[in-house]
């Protein structure tokens, strides 16, 4: 929080939250609240998820949490996504590590969705509820601005058909960045 403070108090416009569990660098499982907290502790700044791992929670959890966000700053929320990278994650979870960029484009797709429109339905392989209205509805016209953490070049190309920002990951070698 003082960090975000100070962040804000220098003139920068956004501070970037990342998600990680299980390693010594995990300080944050929830980046939603630690996001909810420097939010309500700053004015000015923008903050963001860099990036939340989108197949290991439910989509539509994920759509109610960025929508409130959304609402309580007025629009300075960030949403970053990423597929995730690291096994025991998944293990942990639940989740096939082989199924994660298939979950990522289907979860984001329900997310987005959701945010546009207000409400989400879905009926495919991974997942299948019927419609339902989405609480809080996103506070942005068309909902928290999204942006992917890119680890792979395939996740670069799958950003930029979907016209989203990136966060480019140091994993990723600079010929392919």
């Amino acid at each position: 929080v003082k960090l975000g403070r100070v962040s804000e108090e220098c003139g920068f416009d956004t501070v970037w939250l990342l998600e990680h569990h299980f390693t010594e660098f995990g300080l944050l499982g929830n980046p939603y609240v630690a996001a909810a907290y420097l939010l309500g502790a700053t004015k000015k700044l923008n903050v963001g998820t860099a990036a939340i791992v989108l197949p290991t929670a439910h989509p539509v959890r994920q759509l109610e949490d960025v929508n409130l966000l959304d609402q309580m700053s007025k629009g300075r929320f960030r949403f970053g996504i990423c597929r995730g990278l690291y096994n025991k994650d998944f293990r942990v979870f639940g989740v096939d590590m082989d199924n994660t960029r298939a979950l990522t484009e289907c979860w984001y797709g329900l997310i987005k969705n959701g945010m546009t429109e207000g409400y989400v339905e879905a009926d495919n392989e991974h997942i299948k509820f019927h419609k339902v209205k989405v609480n809080p509805t996103a506070y942005s016209k068309s909902g928290a601005p999204v942006y992917v953490v890119a680890e792979s070049a395939s996740t670069t190309e799958w950003a930029a058909q979907h016209g989203l920002p990136m966060i480019l990951s140091w994993i990723i070698n600079t010929n392919e960045k």
